[in-house]
């Protein structure tokens, strides 16, 4: 929710109102932000240019892919939308229900004296560190609606998730969904610089922002084929986290049809689709360029003055295109739409050509991957037994904390088996309860509730939920009351103004306002039962 003002084309984002959202467990779940997305049925998942090093305190293990979460809190089931009684999407520190629409807001008033409150995972998959851009493909094929396809940093190749049916809140079973790497097309990143992505849904063309590469690269969402393996147990080259099932695929395909779609990009970021036009972000430059959708003709551009363009987004009613500019604390403006393109430009383009690939398919990577397509996928798993961890379903208990190892924060103790414990407390562990793990003025120390939550140990001096705020004696000798957060959301990694990360497309106008409000204030923590 956001307050916008602005005069002549242009519009500073009023922080008053907006609603912060973010997860307890931050520095994994939502870990250094690239981009977001929206989803089918209130989803939103997030992509993390991250390599999971806990805010820089572990060695980072490249535990991390998209995060998934729920937007609308309501009882049902995976499938008709919502979640069975108790298992709760928002939630405070301690993991009891919360309104967010009354303690996130609340939550900085010392008067209120209320409770912060969080957002809880519902799926976090787990191949794609240093992601750089994720969008939601609005395909009509698969059951739950939840396929994504994500520019693989790392790697540097695309990625297609299909989340299927996620484990809901406070579960770890990430057996029902799939992975599909596609090694052949290659994309390069810039580090801090997202390579936005977008879904033409008449065209089923996926376009990616190749950052590196300078240029805009188109796939034919819906072709390419099974080739071969990735997971390391069926002899693939990938280290498979997620789940040891059969009902668990991680692949690779092949001759899935794509070209270079624009060429001579200053490093490509933020992307829109708006009718027939695909609107560009050229980040070295601070313009918007605009291109037609299937024929690749430049239409024009326009210079924002954004020092550090990112993400781009168009408001649906108004075609207002919104912009953010990472160098600039008022970050979101917007570009009023007062004419259409000219009218040359509008006659040498026609309106609608199908998209064009090439006949045969072609390749990038380190080979040519495109192979005669196999007659299935096949169901042989290797049998293997596995200690608890990572691959096994059953959560290590809270002896974990205490094991020699985590005692002393050794390199023995694996912090994503904390969370898995059911830790978000802990010494190896961020305090949310102290100085800009949650608030950037929280004075106290963190108390574990296994398999919860925590609550927080205040300072002298020091009250609230995360002992953000404070007492003060006046003149007469009695005390008041002292906002500890001012107008300042909740900090640390928090998605912000500094943040390179922003929107795919909007669906909506609802939508649209969560963009803004994320854009401007989500924070790198996360869920209640520290379940990854």
């Amino acid at each position: 929710r956001g307050v916008f003002n602005g005069s002549a084309g242009a519009a500073a984002a009023s922080t008053s109102g907006l609603a912060h959202r973010f997860d307890r467990a931050h520095y994994h779940y939502m870990d250094k932000m690239a981009a977001l997305a929206f989803g089918a049925h209130s989803a939103l998942v997030t992509c993390q240019e991250s390599e999971n090093d806990y805010d820089s305190t572990k060695t980072p293990n490249r535990f991390m892919g998209p995060s998934l979460y729920d937007t609308v809190a309501q009882v049902g089931t995976a499938i008709r939308g919502g979640w069975p009684e108790g298992r709760h999407i928002f939630i405070n520190a301690a993991g009891e229900r919360c309104n967010p629409h009354v303690s996130a807001d609340a939550a900085a008033d010392p008067a209120a004296n209320a409770s912060t409150c969080f957002m809880t995972h519902i799926d976090m998959l787990h191949a794609s560190p240093n992601c750089m851009g994720i969008v939601h493909d609005p395909e009509p094929s698969t059951p739950f609606n939840n396929v994504f396809w994500v520019f693989d940093g790392l790697n540097s190749t695309l990625i297609r998730y299909d989340f299927e049916q996620p484990h809901g809140p406070q579960s770890l079973d990430h057996s029902l969904a799939n992975v599909r790497r596609y090694p052949e097309i290659k994309l390069t990143r810039v580090p801090g610089v997202p390579g936005h992505m977008t879904v033409d849904a008449q065209t089923r063309t996926l376009f990616i922002a190749d950052t590196g590469g300078g240029r805009i690269v188109a796939v034919d969402a819906d072709s390419g084929h099974y080739v071969d393996e990735a997971r390391n147990d069926l002899g693939g080259n990938f280290t498979l986290w997620s789940s040891p099932l059969p009902s668990f695929e991680y692949t690779l395909f092949g001759c899935a049809r794509h070209k270079t779609f624009a060429t001579g990009i200053d490093k490509p970021s933020g992307m829109a689709l708006h009718g027939n036009t695909l609107l560009v972000g050229e980040h070295g430059t601070g313009k918007i360029i605009a291109f037609h959708k299937t024929t690749g003709v430049r239409l024009g551009e326009f210079a924002t003055g954004a020092a550090k363009l990112f993400g781009l987004t168009v408001e649906p009613t108004t075609g207002d295109v919104w912009f953010v500019d990472g160098a600039d604390d008022a970050s979101v403006k917007f570009v009023k739409r007062t004419q259409t393109c000219s009218v040359a430009a509008a006659a040498a383009v026609t309106n609608g050509p199908a998209m064009t690939f090439p006949a045969t398919s072609s390749w990038e990577g380190d080979r040519a991957y495109c192979t005669p397509e196999a007659n299935s996928l096949g169901t042989a798993v290797h049998v293997v037994n596995h200690n608890d961890g990572y691959l096994n379903m059953t959560p290590l208990g809270p002896g974990y904390g205490e094991t020699p190892a985590c005692r002393v924060c050794g390199p023995g103790c694996d912090n994503d088996m904390l969370l898995m414990s059911g830790f978000l407390c802990h010494r190896c562990l961020p305090d949310n309860c102290r100085d800009g793990n949650v608030y950037p003025t929280s004075k106290g120390t963190c108390s574990n509730i296994i398999g919860m939550g925590y609550t927080c140990r205040c300072d002298e001096g020091a009250f609230g939920d995360h002992c953000q705020h404070r007492t003060r004696t006046n003149a007469s000798g009695s005390e008041g009351l002292v906002k500890g957060a001012a107008a300042k959301p909740p900090m640390s990694n928090i998605m912000n103004v500094s943040s390179p990360g922003i929107v795919a497309a909007v669906p909506n106008l609802i939508a649209y306002a969560l963009v803004l409000a994320v854009v401007l204030a989500i924070h790198p923590l996360h869920n209640g039962a520290a379940f990854s």
